[in-house]
């Protein structure tokens, strides 16, 4: 069974009225043989060059995954060294531009879905919420740190220390997001999500003329901005026929 799927990453108006570029970045994909690959970063306010560090973890990660699935690896293999392709890259990147790795500062959630096993991992607050048939399933809640607003970001993180979770029954679809959505989205400190605004994406992201220039006017809307200043990136995903 195929993924039907579409993201957006856009900047907040907190960045706008600074100047500041989008400092999220996502990539999906899909493999033959129908995994779903899911790829998002979310560059650190504080760091020249955020948007690069973000950009180039997602695009390196989704590239190191297609390639370790390819090669049959399990998926915690996979997903590993997609992290640590991801962590390299950036690290190399700050040093071609003669800047410190913190400058290039990212988090980055990763998820591989074919339906009906799912495993991820995060660095840092994204999160990732599961469509199943008995109701939404928290499967990535963020990552906040010891202390308020501390996050933890991919160029400084131990990947052999990171540890993947693992979904092994059939869902529906997926929702993933950064941390400009939490407010909006979850309940917490527990991370649950709320029902009310996951089922109608759900549902949009099912119609047939479903479009990500439609995914971002609704994260640029009032809705959404009167609630958080921040960038803002949404990944939805379904199963084709899923919802049958």
């Amino acid at each position: 069974m195929n993924w039907k799927f579409l993201g957006a990453s856009v900047i907040g108006t907190g960045h706008e009225r600074a100047g500041m570029p989008c400092q999220d970045a996502h990539r999906i994909e899909q493999t033959d043989s129908g995994v779903l690959l899911v790829a998002f970063a979310d560059g650190a306010g504080s760091a020249s060059l955020a948007e690069v560090g973000a950009l180039a973890a997602a695009e390196t990660a989704i590239e190191a995954l297609q390639m370790a699935i390819r090669d049959g690896f399990d998926w915690e293999v996979c997903l590993r060294r997609a992290f640590e392709a991801a962590q390299s890259k950036v690290v190399c990147e700050a040093e071609s531009q003669g800047e410190e790795a913190r400058e290039l500062a990212c988090t980055l959630t990763l998820i591989v879905s074919d339906g009906t096993k799912t495993a991820g991992g995060s660095v840092g607050d994204g999160a990732v919420i599961l469509e199943t048939k008995d109701g939404l399933v928290s499967f990535l809640v963020p990552d906040r740190g010891e202390y308020l607003n501390e996050t933890t970001f991919l160029h400084d993180v131990e990947i052999e220390n990171l540890a993947f979770q693992t979904y092994e029954m059939p869902i529906l679809g997926i929702a993933a997001f950064t941390d400009g959505l939490q407010m909006l989205a979850l309940k917490l400190p527990e991370g649950e999500p709320h029902a009310g605004f996951f089922a109608p994406l759900f549902e949009f992201a099912r119609h047939e003329n479903a479009s990500e220039e439609e995914l971002r006017q609704f994260l640029q809307s009032p809705r959404v901005t009167h609630r958080t200043d921040d960038d803002l990136t949404l990944i939805l995903a379904v199963r084709e026929g899923g919802n049958s």
